[in-house]
């Protein structure tokens, strides 16, 4: 794949090979195997980005070093406006994004991405996002992502609705990204939320 400049991170093998504390010849040989995919610079250099050396991490379950993965966040909404400039916002504060306009999409991509959270609107062409939710809390390997629920919707019954469907918490559209961001947060890491909140350590 050829490279392609951007303000996601690069590693070079040995610098793959570090973070993994392996040599740096399994790093070549996952390549060669296709496991790990490369980026290839203008000169011909192998270079691994952030996203595919987290995905090879988290498939291999690798005691990564010095590495803080980046989080993944499945954009679930069918309004192209709200969808670009939400994932735009999403990417520029570090978060790897991707975003489906379906219940179907989503349903490919939450196999293939495997999401830290889904930002999923309420009403999709194909499904209602209680009925997104239902499935994924009775699917053994996503029963723990987290879901985070908007729509531009204040119907009462519909939040609570898709709420006890297992939505983790309710956003209302339009909103702040300070707040999106701060939700997400305090999804993603609710002991540290917590301990911010309250200003102690828990």
């Amino acid at each position: 794949m050829p490279f392609v400049a951007s303000t996601m991170r690069y590693y070079t093998t040995s610098e793959v090979a570090k973070i993994c504390k392996v040599h740096r010849n399994t790093i070549l040989s996952a390549i060669r195997k296709g496991v790990l995919r490369i980026h290839r610079t203008p000169g011909g250099h192998a270079r691994i980005s952030q996203e595919d050396l987290d995905e090879f991490i988290h498939r291999r379950s690798l005691p990564a070093v010095g590495h803080k993965a980046t989080r993944r966040v499945l954009l679930v909404d069918d309004d192209p406006v709200f969808t670009q400039v939400t994932s735009t916002a999403l990417a520029n504060a570090g978060y790897s994004v991707r975003v489906a306009a379906s219940g179907f999409e989503a349903g490919l991509l939450l196999s293939e991405f495997h999401p830290d959270i889904i930002v999923l609107d309420m009403m999709l062409p194909d499904i209602r996002g209680d009925a997104v939710c239902r499935r994924m809390r009775a699917t053994p390997t996503l029963s723990e992502t987290a879901i985070l629920g908007v729509s531009s919707s204040s119907d009462r019954a519909q939040i609570d609705r898709l709420l006890k469907a297992g939505a983790d918490d309710f956003l209302a559209k339009p909103f702040n990204y300070e707040t999106l961001l701060a939700r997400l947060s305090q999804l993603l890491n609710p002991i540290g939320a917590a301990s911010r909140a309250t200003g102690r350590q828990i």
